[in-house]
Order: structure tokens, then C-alpha cells, then sequence
């Protein structure tokens, strides 16, 4: 992934509408502050239980597995991922996250009898690939239904006023389903860690200061 797709990634929070009143700038700033927060290795909040943890670990280690660079479990991505789903979520938003988890493991035991943690990574990769394929969009157009007009209802003896054109059809937003939940903060937890942005961005960066707009590519206002 480019610097550009990173910023692009973060235009598009749609993908979280917990985090859609940021600016790409602000959600970069947000996630270099939780990323130092997980690397100070405080106590997590008491959100996921073990089993959560482990599954959040082990999808986004699916996502962005270790390969010449590190993966996400070494980037701190599923306390990340913990921290943003208890303290920027709401209580509905975070109960489908976590029904999110618990149909995971449904899905993997459906298929090899085994939670997703236990399922050898072929079937998770498969179980993952599902998900991707069944995600919709986050938004869909519904046309307005429109209601015959029934005979004993028409107007009688002047002729009828022109009828109003019909407003076009508004936006409707569906919930976000949890892969495009957990996929998204599994790639926005990862490239604003430090692991992220220095070894797999291999952005430059200026020793006892580290500034993420510059190191995503974004200029601070005012900047050259």
C-alpha cells in the first residue's frame, strides 16, 4: 500500500460511521495517538473477553499478515482495534461488532467444527473470503413508492393543478457490515503505527519528533 491509498483509505471512513465526523487529518492525529497508547502497553479496555481478543488478533492477522514486513499483531492492531471499538462506538454499534465476532465463529464451526482461532488458515481465509464477497455497500438509493391515486379521490370540476415534480430519491445509510468494520480499522490501526509508517511506509522520520501528516504524505495547514 502507497502513501496515497492511505490517504484515500482514511477519506473514505464511511467505512466506520463511528469516526465519519473526522477529516483525514484528524483520523491520522487520532490513530497516532491510540497507536502510542497501545505501545505503552497500558491495561485494555475491559471490552473484549480472551476468546474476543483472540479472534480480533487472529482475523487481522488475516488481513495483514507478516511476511518481510510485520503483520498486524506485531503492529498492535488488535489492541488498537479494542480501543477504538470501546471508546469511539456507540452501545448498538458496539453489540453488532461483537455479534460480528460470535457469527465468526459460527461460520467456522459450521464449516470445520472449530472457533475461528482453531481453524487452520486456509479455512480461515475462506470463512474471510465469504464475508468479503457477502458485504454490501455501505449506501443504497430507494426510490420513494408511490401510492396509485384511488378514482373517488380526484379532484372534480377544475382542472387538477400540474403535478410537482418528484424529489430525487435520498441516500439511505445501511449499517456497516463487520467485515467492512473490522477490515477497515484493521488497515487504519496498522498504518498509523509506527510500524506502519516506518518500515512498511518507509517514511523518514525525524528523530524526537514524529509528525504523522508529513509521514502519510499530508501537509499541515500552512505547510509547504
Amino acid at each position: 500500500m502507497h502513501r496515497r491509498e492511505v490517504v484515500r483509505l482514511l477519506a473514505g471512513v464511511v467505512a466506520v460511521p463511528a469516526l465519519s465526523r473526522y477529516s483525514s487529518e484528524e483520523l491520522l492525529a487520532l490513530g497516532r495517538r491510540l497507536n502510542s497508547r497501545v505501545a505503552a502497553q497500558p491495561a485494555l479496555p475491559d471490552l473484549f473477553d480472551p476468546h474476543q481478543r483472540a479472534t480480533v488478533a487472529a482475523i487481522a492477522e488475516c488481513i495483514l499478515p507478516e511476511t518481510d514486513t510485520p503483520g498486524a499483531r506485531a503492529a498492535g492492531v488488535p489492541g488498537f482495534i479494542e480501543l477504538i471499538v470501546a471508546e469511539h462506538y456507540n452501545d448498538d454499534e458496539r453489540a453488532r461488532f461483537l455479534a460480528g465476532l460470535t457469527e465468526v465463529d459460527a461460520r467456522s464451526r459450521a464449516a470445520s467444527g472449530r472457533d475461528f482461532v482453531e481453524t487452520r488458515p486456509a479455512g480461515q481465509n475462506g470463512i474471510l473470503s465469504a464475508l468479503e464477497d457477502e458485504a454490501e455497500p455501505a449506501q443504497a438509493e430507494k426510490q420513494p413508492e408511490k401510492k396509485p391515486e384511488e378514482p373517488s379521490h380526484k379532484p372534480t370540476g377544475k382542472p387538477s393543478e400540474k403535478p410537482r415534480e418528484a424529489l430525487p430519491a435520498k441516500p439511505i445509510e445501511k449499517q456497516v457490515p463487520f467485515w467492512g468494520q473490522i477490515k477497515f480499522l484493521t488497515i487504519y490501526g496498522y498504518y498509523t503505527s509506527e510500524i506502519g509508517l516506518t518500515r512498511e511506509l518507509h517514511s523518514v522520520v525525524i528523530p524526537g519528533r514524529y509528525d504523522p501528516c508529513v509521514a502519510a504524505g499530508i501537509r499541515a495547514p500552512g505547510g509547504r
